[in-house]
């Protein structure tokens, strides 16, 4: 078994990161009200939700050697400060694994296994999600580590 295994960093774009879930940008055609005075309110994303919670994941993890998944909610994932690699997949294994610079805010789908890990020293995520999450978690066997070169 292999000790370590490197993961290949993609581009974040509404196409690559769409089968996982969507980038929160204004625009969408989502709920939006736009006040006399030029100011607006935009719902970026919405799930439904018997209670909600609101937190900073502060990560300083460098590789992973699991995923995790929530069948009962989405999450929303917000990068504040340092270089985060969000790791996504519809399985709970290494084979399509998908890794992403997160650069903005993400709403990750529900049953779709993820995990988070930090190219900085330290990355502070603020995350919102149902308030009672469930959550399935699987070893992969292996640490990943991030590779951005191709050798």
């Amino acid at each position: 078994m292999e000790l370590q295994k490197p993961i290949h960093i993609q581009q974040l774009t509404e196409k690559s990161f769409h089968p996982y879930g969507e980038i929160i940008t204004p625009g969408k055609k989502n709920l939006f009200i736009e006040y006399p005075d030029g100011s607006a309110f935009h719902v970026l994303a919405q799930a439904k939700s018997q209670g909600w919670r609101f937190a900073a994941l502060k990560l300083r993890t460098r590789s992973i050697s699991e995923l995790q998944m929530h069948r009962t909610t989405t999450e929303t994932l917000d990068p504040v400060r340092g270089v985060a690699l969000l790791c996504v997949n519809h399985h709970p294994s290494l084979k399509g694994l998908k890794a992403f610079i997160l650069d903005r805010p993400v709403l990750v789908f529900t049953e779709i296994w993820h995990n988070i890990l930090t190219l900085s020293e330290e990355s502070i995520i603020e995350i919102a999600e149902n308030d009672e999450v469930d959550s399935e978690e699987v070893d992969l066997g292996t640490e990943l580590i991030p590779r951005l070169f191709s050798q």
